[in-house]
């Protein structure tokens, strides 16, 4: 078998921001963390336009696989006298690719692609693109004031990543040169898959707490887009 392969393992993310401030009137604190999971991983067999390529029985396999993670923790704390405010923010975005292809190329650039054929004689050919990745994150604040206090958690996390898996312009033909029995012609013909997969698992935990006096204000939001 002949195996094409594009692997991709980012190093884990992993942030922590966090911030805690008092005073005798007025305090405030933040916390912001800003995480960017990026990546591009491709595996491409490209055939010249007009050639057969003949496997003569073995498996083709092109296959791209991507995968990473992000795991954040955003916390702030605000007291003081008379106002207290707390604000922790947590942005995620995945903007990955992952393609798997096989394809030709226009030797001569006229736009024009002439017959080109995948031969394997029985061989398998499986095309595919898997991405995965994990997401985990945190936010939390507390508000403490003598009179007001505000609180409020942000996690945003935005998902943009793209898996493709394709076989274009290409003729896969996985039939036996001569099968068994004339009557059945892909008897004994090797199997041809073509998929992209994507799976991404996120845990979003946000909380807030404000405690004043005469009033108080604590909201927490997770967002997932």
């Amino acid at each position: 078998a002949e195996e094409l392969a594009g692997t991709e393992t980012a190093p884990g993310i992993r942030s922590l921001a966090g911030s805690v401030a008092g005073g005798g009137t007025v305090g405030g604190g933040a916390g912001i963390a800003v995480n960017l999971l990026l990546g591009k991983t491709e595996a491409i067999l490209d055939i010249a336009e007009g050639v057969t390529v003949n496997a003569k029985g073995a498996g083709i396999t092109v296959k791209a696989t991507q995968t990473g993670s992000i795991q954040s923790l955003a916390f702030a704390g605000g007291g003081a006298g008379t106002f207290g405010g707390a604000g922790s923010i947590v942005i995620n975005v995945a903007d990955r690719g992952a393609a798997a292809r096989i394809g030709v190329v226009d030797t001569d650039d006229n736009g024009t692609i002439a017959k080109t054929e995948l031969v394997t004689e029985g061989g398998k050919v499986d095309v595919s693109a898997v991405q995965s990745g994990t997401i985990e994150v945190a936010s939390g604040v507390v508000g403490v004031g003598g009179v007001a206090a505000v609180g409020g958690a942000f996690a945003v996390t935005v998902l943009s990543d793209d898996a493709a898996a394709t076989v274009d312009n290409v003729t896969v033909n996985t039939a036996l040169a001569t099968p068994a029995d004339a009557e059945l012609p892909l008897a004994g013909a090797g199997t041809v898959t073509v998929l992209a997969e994507r799976t991404v698992d996120i845990t979003a935990l946000v909380a807030a707490a404000a405690v004043g006096g005469k009033g108080a204000f604590g909201g927490s939001f997770a967002i997932n887009v």
